[in-house]
């Protein structure tokens, strides 16, 4: 699971 700390892609990070 990647954690995004910019606001680029929320949706990747939960999917991941």
């Amino acid at each position: 699971m990647l954690q995004w700390s910019h606001g680029e892609k929320p949706l990747l990070a939960s999917a991941s």
